[in-house]
């Protein structure tokens, strides 16, 4: 859904991605997500992004799979990006539930290697990344509801 919310919102889009690197995405299919959104998002200047996205037009290597065919994860992307209501604030939201995400995992890889750590610095880690997680999920909770009427 965050790739989809860039898309939908560009500007926002283009301006949170910037701060977006790869190993925020858990699987190779929504690192090449990423890659396909970034790339579109640079040619919403010369055009409007749905549109590109739906002819898949970039540089050729971006969204597709080896063998030459639309990824199934970018296809997703442009599918919700055009369905779905995305609002900046969702984008805002999307965006903070990506990095909480990134930084579970860190913890949890982290965890894992504690035990043979004798210098103390994965401890110290552990510690600064619970912090960071707390930090961003107190400020989805701080996001405001975007209710619709209607909606329940």
């Amino acid at each position: 859904r965050f790739l989809a919310g860039c898309l939908a919102q560009p500007r926002k889009g283009r301006a949170v991605l910037a701060g977006v690197e790869e190993s925020y995405f858990a699987t190779a299919e929504t690192r090449r997500a990423l890659q396909s959104v970034k790339s579109r998002l640079e040619l919403d200047s010369a055009g409007n992004t749905l549109q590109t996205a739906e002819n898949g037009r970039d540089d050729g290597s971006q969204g597709t799979t080896e063998s030459g065919g639309i990824d199934e994860t970018v296809a997703e992307v442009v599918v919700r990006a055009g369905r779905e209501r995305f609002t900046a604030t969702v984008v805002d939201e999307l965006f903070l539930r990506l990095q909480e995400a990134h930084v579970s995992r860190l913890i949890a890889r982290l965890k894992v290697t504690m035990g043979a750590d004798e210098t103390g610095r994965q401890s110290v880690e552990l510690v600064r990344l619970q912090a960071v997680r707390r930090t961003l999920l107190e400020a989805m909770r701080t996001i405001p509801v975007d209710e619709e009427p209607g909606e329940g």
